[in-house]
């Protein structure tokens, strides 16, 4: 993958639903649209695009 296409974030929600569904999803939700839409506009013939999320710790 090449890492101008990479998305990641360093908080985490701390098993809080509340906390990751208003707040911190709330904070990234326009950085990834804004990289779907740039890697969008580059396409002549979009036909689809694949989400992966990782979870990772110590």
């Amino acid at each position: 993958f090449h890492p101008e296409q990479l998305i990641s974030g360093k908080e985490d929600a701390a098993n809080n639903y509340a906390r990751g569904h208003y707040t911190v999803g709330k904070e990234i939700i326009d950085t990834v649209l804004e990289k779907l839409r740039k890697i969008a506009d580059q396409c002549t013939g979009l036909q689809g695009f694949l989400v992966f999320h990782s979870f990772g710790g110590k």
